[in-house]
């Protein structure tokens, strides 16, 4: 995830915990307690995505919504979710 910061705003971004839309049975792995964050002076956070087994083959829309002022979402993001 990369994020485009104003001039005037460096501080922490987070994201809530759980994406809106995401399938049943897939989380996101990497969360903390206060959610996804982008820290201090940094615009961008890798994140990664887990199935459960169970998880049938889909495409699916998704996104992630800010904890800031005004709760951007970030674009559409396209999850495919694919059997090994």
């Amino acid at each position: 995830m990369h994020i485009q910061r104003n001039k005037d705003f460096n501080g922490r971004v987070g994201f809530e915990a759980i994406a809106h839309n995401l399938p049943h049975g897939v989380i996101v792995d990497n969360v903390g307690l206060s959610g996804l964050l982008i820290v201090e002076g940094q615009t961008e956070r890798q994140f990664f995505l887990t199935a459960a087994d169970w998880v049938p083959e889909q495409t699916r829309v998704f996104h992630l919504r800010s904890k800031e002022e005004g709760g951007q979402a970030t674009w559409p993001i396209i999850l495919h979710v694919r059997k090994k």
